[in-house]
């Protein structure tokens, strides 16, 4: 995937820590879709909102990948017709 998606629930929650927590948590999870690298040290919201972000993560990443595998389906089937004369 190149990149992903902070939603608007998320975001508001992101708000209901401090800005050092919330700091960590970004990066945390910005690790994790660059680099693989897990964090363990998250207590409370923010476990749970560095949970919610990698599940997001891991949902997205297989709703693109199948994504992915159909258009390489269609693809090697020659792809849309060219559209008719009007």
């Amino acid at each position: 995937m190149p990149g992903f998606m902070t939603y608007r629930e998320v975001a508001l929650i992101y708000a209901a820590l401090d800005d050092e927590t919330a700091g960590k948590v970004i990066k945390a999870v910005c690790d994790y879709y660059c680099f693989g690298y897990e964090t363990d040290g998250f207590t409370g919201r923010a476990a749970e909102i560095y949970d919610t972000m990698l599940c997001k993560m891991e949902k997205d990443q297989a709703s693109y990948n199948k994504r992915c595998d159909a258009n390489r389906e269609n693809g090697a089937k020659g792809g849309r017709p060219p559209k008719g004369e009007r």
